[in-house]
């Protein structure tokens, strides 16, 4: 990768960590963050079929995760360890907030794929509104905040940033 093309992602990464902080809703930033080609849904329009990834690190998703979801960490410009799948399975790609996500989908629909979805408002949303049940490696209630300035919009339970 070339130096312009990491300095143009870094300075993306660092416009996004300091947009959180200009949003007075949730919804409003989920908006912002999920604002792209790839369809958001909501959890209950998620088909019944869907590979569900989930695209944050591996240090977020050791906290937490959804029960049914597989781990394919966006680096920024590719997902590790891309499975081989039908070009027509549906896919729901997920992260805290729907940011990564959609960046993610993107990929997804470059490589080909058809049926990609963003989780509207990510892991956050779900958690919020107690829409699903997590998983937890080291046995707490808790879910990833990403960090300080991201995890203010978890509303309920403990928010950890290890």
């Amino acid at each position: 990768m070339s130096k312009s093309n990491l300095f143009s992602i870094a300075l993306l990464w660092s416009c996004f960590l300091a947009s959180c902080s200009s949003y007075d809703t949730f919804d409003e930033m989920a908006q912002a963050m999920c604002a792209g080609r790839v369809p958001d849904v909501a959890w209950s329009e998620v088909p019944t079929d869907a590979v569900i990834v989930d695209v944050r690190s591996e240090a977020e998703w050791k906290i937490s995760h959804l029960k049914q979801a597989v781990n394919l960490e966006w680096s920024g410009t590719k997902l590790t360890n891309l499975p081989m799948l039908n070009k027509d399975t549906p896919i729901l790609v997920y992260c805290s907030v729907g940011y990564r996500s959609e960046q993610a989908g993107e990929y997804l629909l470059q490589k080909g794929y058809t049926h990609v979805y963003n989780l509207y408002g990510g892991l956050f949303k779900v958690y919020n509104e107690n829409q699903v049940d997590l998983i937890s490696h080291n046995n707490t209630a808790q879910i990833h905040g990403y960090n300080q300035r991201w995890g203010k919009w978890i509303t309920r339970g403990g928010v950890c940033y290890e």
